[in-house]
């Protein structure tokens, strides 16, 4: 079995075939676009196995490419058909995983699960910006609460 260590070192190669297999489909798609489209139909799939946020990746970037053709040519119904096929062989498998018996347990956090989760944004390497950013933060957020007044209208933001 893979353990996680190994998956998340190497997640940023998924992050960077999705950017090469978009880069494809943008250079590729008007000039040859039966190949481009089934190109990317099995790249999605590779991407399936891959990593999920990878495939979600990869969509929004040729989706996004094609929103901008659709808008740029009038042909939506065309363009957006053209996606299908590119979404339907991950889709297919999604459906296929036997999510049904896999245990559905809920994770309660403690108190001090769900503190530590609402300083994770300011959690870095060096601690004095730790606290630095935190306390601008929150300076912010008192700043803001002042009754009779809008955020940033004292000088904070504005």
């Amino acid at each position: 079995m893979i353990s996680n260590q190994w998956i998340e070192k190497r997640r940023p190669y998924w992050d960077r075939l999705a950017m090469l297999a978009a880069a494809c489909w943008l250079h590729w798609r008007e000039r040859r676009p039966i190949a481009s489209i089934t190109a990317a139909a099995a790249m999605s799939v590779v991407l399936f196995f891959c990593h999920l946020m990878a495939l979600v990746f990869f969509l929004v970037l040729i989706g996004s490419a094609e929103v901008v053709a659709i808008r740029r040519e009038r042909r939506g119904l065309f363009r957006s058909a053209s996606l299908l096929p590119v979404i339907a062989g991950p889709l297919v498998l999604a459906l296929l995983m036997p999510l049904r018996d896999a245990p559905a347990a809920t994770h309660w956090m403690t108190l001090q699960e769900k503190l530590l989760q609402l300083a994770s944004p300011f959690i870095n390497y060096l601690l004095p910006l730790d606290i630095i950013s935190s306390g601008l933060v929150a300076g912010a957020v008192v700043e803001s609460g002042q009754p009779g007044e809008s955020f940033g209208q004292r000088g904070v933001l504005a």
